[in-house]
């Protein structure tokens, strides 16, 4: 129930927001593409609270005011109020929003297509036809070999998310031609279908890539840092997972400055922030997070053992005396990374995406997460582990992380090279595809419109090498002045 809730809300909730803004001027474009910083930072106000006050609360009570054998019913009815509090809101203030239409079937419209053309034979609708069910296999054998732990089974998981994901990174990239051999359905156009495809690779690569470095983050930094010292006054000691919340500082203390003075300032220094100098400055800022936890990961294990034990870490492990609060800084560059790359993807799939598919541009941009994470899964599994990481180098799976960045981040800048912004926030057309003729090779764009081309003056295709016979037909007759003869009339 709560993946279904999740799968429901996230992917509409931040294209409801955008969906609010007038885009007719270039003013409000950019508070569009600036809607998804606030929308991140309101997201770690409620991440903020949920790892510095409710985990807590859950496990532990509040002294005086709620018993900890109360903790995770109070924990639980706080937050369900919250939800419903959070909707009462909404309900009462929907008449002042701007709701768009449903997509319908857009999803199984785009299926269709692919299935179609690969049909017909085109190996690129192959690849990507056979690549998604791949992925998803490959996430769904993550989760098995994390219960049923076997090496073959491992090497299988790797295998189906690789070839997987290959297959729908490289059958989407180039002009997409192939489309041409796809079936007209009533779901949806075969531009738009081409126009949601050409988002895959970049939006696949850049999340992949990124998030091979804050999966470390999510997992390793509290680790590493239950083995430091998280001793407070009278012997209190911190969780691990406490050193997160500085992630969700950093986010909503970075924001403001970052959209006021950071970003405007290499606007001046290089002639315009892009989104690609966007996505490079986080992933940069993610890098040196791993890297410098690493290096604090080094100097930890030489640090002298403390004869305190470690209350969240594996049973019997003791403290280094080593400040847990030095892990803070490596959580905060990480909070800055994501300022930087994660509201800018999802403007990317909202932006450059039809209008009928953004809600699934978005739910594919969130399902990335799950795909990295399931190849974080993996490469847990192909470490050695200890319950004591004194006993390890725990820094080498941090090396390896940033190492198995870097392919898919090659992959990133080779596909972006070639991306070309469009505008899709003009009317969209709904019709179904009922004229015939209509597939007409628009080389101008790379690949075909299923609605007609423009008209050259002789009134064929402009992209056409040789107008056609009855064009010159046309021609000829509309050159003569004779403006009563129609082709209606010849025929």
């Amino acid at each position: 129930r709560r993946t279904s809730g999740t799968g429901g809300i996230k992917p509409n909730i931040a294209n409801f927001g955008a969906d609010q803004y007038d885009v007719s001027t270039p003013e409000g474009r950019l508070a569009q593409e600036k809607f998804y910083n606030h929308f991140y930072v309101a997201i770690n106000i409620g991440a903020l609270f949920a790892y510095g006050f409710m985990t807590t609360l859950c496990s532990s009570g509040l002294p005086g005011v709620v018993p900890q054998e109360d903790g995770y019913v109070v924990g639980y009815g706080l937050g369900s109020g919250a939800m419903v509090l959070a909707l009462i809101c909404f309900i009462c203030r929907r008449r002042h929003y701007t709701m768009k239409p449903p997509g319908g079937d857009a999803l199984l419209g785009v299926m269709m297509h692919v299935g179609s053309a690969a049909r017909a034979g085109s190996w690129e609708g192959i690849a990507v036809f056979l690549g998604w069910p791949l992925m998803l296999l490959g996430v769904l054998l993550t989760v098995v070999q994390s219960f049923y732990n076997r090496h073959w089974l491992l090497y299988v998981a790797v295998s189906t998310l690789g070839v997987g994901f290959t297959g729908i990174c490289v059958g989407c990239s180039g002009d997409r031609r192939w489309l041409d051999r796809a079936s007209k359905n009533k779901h949806l156009r075969r531009q738009h279908t081409a126009d949601f495809l050409r988002v895959m690779p970049v939006l696949f690569t850049a999340s992949i890539g990124f998030n091979a470095l804050y999966n470390v983050m999510s997992f390793w930094y509290q680790q590493q840092a239950c083995q430091m010292d998280n001793r407070l006054w009278g012997g209190y000691q911190l969780n691990g997972s406490f050193y997160n919340v500085m992630d969700c500082v950093a986010i909503i203390a970075i924001t403001p400055p970052v959209l006021k003075h950071i970003n405007p300032f290499f606007d001046r220094m290089l002639g315009g922030l892009t989104r690609h100098g966007k996505l490079l400055i986080g992933i940069s800022l993610a890098a040196i997070s791993v890297l410098l936890a690493a290096w604090m990961e080094v100097q930890r294990r030489a640090a002298p053992v403390l004869p305190t034990i470690s209350l969240c870490a594996p049973a019997g492990v003791h403290m280094s005396d080593y400040s847990g609060f030095w892990i803070m800084i490596p959580y905060g560059l990480m909070g800055a990374a994501e300022v930087y790359v994660n509201p800018t993807l999802y403007h990317l799939s909202y932006a450059q995406t039809p209008q009928r598919l953004r809600s699934v541009a978005q739910a594919i941009c969130l399902l990335m997460t799950s795909v990295s994470t399931g190849m974080f899964t993996l490469l847990t599994a192909m470490l050695p582990t200890a319950n004591d990481l004194n006993k390890t180098h725990f820094e080498y799976g941090y090396y390896v992380s940033a190492v198995m960045a870097i392919p898919f981040l090659i992959a990133y800048c080779c596909v972006q090279k070639n991306f070309v912004d469009k505008d899709f926030d003009l009317p969209d057309d709904q019709d179904d595809e009922m004229e015939p003729f209509k597939e007409v090779a628009y080389t101008r764009i790379n690949f075909f419109k299923d609605f007609p081309s423009p008209r050259s003056p002789w009134n064929s295709p402009s992209n056409s090498p040789v107008p056609t016979p009855i064009a010159i037909a046309e021609g000829f007759f509309a050159r003569t002045g004779d403006d009563a003869f129609t082709m209606s009339e010849a025929t």
